[in-house]
């Protein structure tokens, strides 16, 4: 007889009460065993429902095999390998229920996470979170009211037309009345208009210390024109070249010159007089872009090559591409301590930005998909917007902080503060640490597509209902971070 006490013999993984009564199953149905020990197996049998089926359904196989075998003619050896062969059996099919169990509950498990994970991605995704963020009532929208405003200032879709500009004690910008758009010179701290221009005015401003210079159109012709800044007196007035087909673009001021392109022509006209002093016709289809001068050289790129240029014309170098370039839009340029930045898009398809020693013209760095419709270069920075905002180190290109700011206007960078516009249609102005791109002060004001201009105490910010309104520049502390660092690499153009 096999004993309940035989425990160390069951193949069995549950509990030992289960290990007692499979050792002692075939007694047990036998009737071979004392009436304690019954008791114990039946005790167990009314708690337990896998022995219980265990019972049943091999218990089931013994009896058949007892009606056709006498206790004589069966062997107590075949009796304990009968045993054996049952239990084992027994116990693969109770590993394989167990394994399905848990393999289900495994699977609910997945199941229950996946579904906790989206509804923490949804989440994320209506209520964006980002690593060590601060919550957006740590940054309300302060309502700061305006110095002065000036209405009916003109509203430009292009960031070229540079509208209004600021100049020493004077803000200039294009003002429309019944007869047409002028040139108005402004108190800078009062917004006293101090003279106003004839009308006809196209817009595309540049200024110098003795003169503002913009386009106007007079019967059907295109000028280039030049303004006393003192008393609003025209200086000159100079033909704008019509020979070449190309949008307008606004004059750059470099040591009393002007450079300005149009199509695929770079042209250096004398600040003084006027007077042309050469055009730069580039070899290549499509426009070029609008130039970008630094120390003593004017840069200017289109859809082969980049070109820097002496103030006389002469070639410093030329970098040309890997591979073409789209012919439009012309590509953005701007340029740092050293180094020259040149964001355009491959005929493949790829945003591509492109960093060059400004010296030489040789590659620095060079990185693809990086959407790029603003960028401006300050202290150690490159600041760039596209679907975001992001700060990337000049020397490496490595990406310092992005944040998920949604606008349209261009990027303005004062000291260590970067000016951003969030939602032109909310008005919200942001100001960030350029250094960190945590969030230092947010502003509720009209909505604004153009650049924010600072001006000493003063912040100037252009609306697109057409009012410039002018607002405290007021000191801000950095108290809070929604920035999150490491780059990100997103696609799209312009």
């Amino acid at each position: 007889m096999i004993s309940v006490n035989e425990k160390s013999r069951s193949t069995r993984t549950n509990t030992c009460a289960c290990a007692g009564f499979e050792l002692a199953f075939f007694d047990f149905t036998a009737g071979r065993i004392n009436d304690i020990e019954k008791q114990r197996i039946l005790s167990h049998l009314q708690t337990c429902t896998s022995c219980r089926d265990l019972y049943n359904g091999a218990g089931d196989v013994f009896q058949k095999i007892r009606t056709e075998c006498t206790d004589k003619s069966v062997t107590a050896d075949f009796r304990k390998k009968l045993q054996r062969a049952i239990l084992n059996e027994n116990n693969k099919k109770r590993k394989h229920a167990r394994f399905w169990y848990t393999k289900r509950g495994r699977a609910l498990f997945a199941v229950g996470t996946a579904a906790i994970c989206a509804g923490l991605t949804v989440a994320v995704i209506k209520n964006p979170f980002l690593p060590s963020a601060a919550p957006l009532t740590a940054f309300p929208a302060k309502q700061i009211p305006a110095v002065w405003k000036l209405d009916n200032f003109a509203t430009f879709k292009e960031s070229i037309a540079q509208s209004p500009v600021v100049f020493g004690a004077h803000v200039y910008g294009i003002q429309a009345d019944g007869a047409g758009r002028r040139l108005v010179a402004a108190d800078l701290h009062k917004g006293k208009t101090i003279w106003r221009s004839e009308p006809g005015l196209l817009g595309f401003i540049a200024v110098d210390s003795p003169r503002v210079y913009a386009l106007r159109r007079v019967n059907g012709n295109t000028e280039l024109c030049a303004w006393e800044t003192g008393t609003g007196r025209m200086a000159w007035a100079a033909s704008y070249p019509a020979h070449t087909a190309g949008e307008l673009k606004a004059p750059v001021v470099a040591h009393n010159n002007l450079f300005f392109s149009k199509g695929n022509s770079l042209y250096c006209v004398n600040g003084r007089n006027g007077k042309t002093l050469w055009e730069y016709r580039a070899q290549e289809a499509g426009a070029v872009s609008v130039p970008c001068a630094g120390g003593h050289v004017v840069y200017v790129a289109g859809a082969e090559r980049i070109n820097a240029l002496t103030f006389d014309k002469q070639s410093v170098w030329s970098f040309s591409y890997p591979e073409p370039m789209v012919t439009t839009p012309a590509p953005l340029v701007t340029i740092g301590a050293r180094s020259l930045f040149i964001a355009h898009r491959s005929v493949l398809g790829n945003s591509s930005l492109f960093c060059l020693d400004a010296a030489s013209g040789k590659l620095v760095w060079r990185k693809d998909n990086e959407e790029c419709r603003s960028m401006v270069a300050s202290g150690q920075h490159l600041f760039i917007r596209g679907r975001d905002v992001r700060a990337l180190d000049q020397a490496t290109g490595r990406c310092s902080w992005t944040h998920a700011i949604d606008g349209c206007g261009p990027l303005t960078c004062e000291g260590n503060v970067l000016y951003v516009s969030e939602a032109a249609e909310k008005g919200i102005l942001v100001k960030l640490d350029a250094l960190s791109g945590r969030i230092l002060q947010r502003t509720a004001s009209s909505g604004s597509c153009s650049g924010i201009i600072v001006a000493g105490d003063l912040e100037l910010v252009h609306s697109i209902s057409g009012v410039l309104y002018a607002y405290k520049n007021r000191p801000v502390s950095a108290d809070g971070n929604r920035a999150s660092l490491g780059p990100k690499n997103p696609t799209g153009y312009f």
